[in-house]
């Protein structure tokens, strides 16, 4: 497995970064956050054994293209899972609006507004 101090100090960058911009839409968040995950594609290889480190979730065939994985977990409260692994194709796209998903069910919950901006 490739470990560096930079590929560590890059992760824990991409951490801070993630939690400022969620300070930034509800403030006091991070004092709630338990465990934070940075996953890279080194990552999904490591934990899932996914070959050469494919982005792609699974593949679609005729009887799965339209199939999507429940967000919830039965017997798991307040807990949201995201990612490319949740509808067919995965990749990019499909993580980043499952994580969108998820902040507005939390939003919802909390009676708050979802409000997105795009920062750059």
């Amino acid at each position: 497995s490739f470990k560096s101090p930079e590929y560590d100090q890059e992760k824990e960058q991409i951490q801070k970064a993630s939690l400022a911009l969620l300070e930034k839409q509800y403030p006091g968040v991070s004092e709630h956050v338990e465990v934070v995950s940075v996953a890279t594609p080194l990552t999904e290889a490591e934990f899932t054994g996914v070959w050469k480190a494919a982005y792609e979730g699974f593949i679609p065939y005729n009887h799965t293209w339209n199939k999507e994985l429940p967000m919830e977990l039965d017997g798991l409260h307040n807990f949201t899972m995201t990612g490319q692994w949740l509808m067919p194709g995965g990749g990019l796209p499909p993580s980043a609006l499952s994580g969108r998903w998820a902040i507005q069910k939390v939003a919802k919950k909390d009676r708050k507004k979802f409000k997105h901006y795009i920062t750059s």
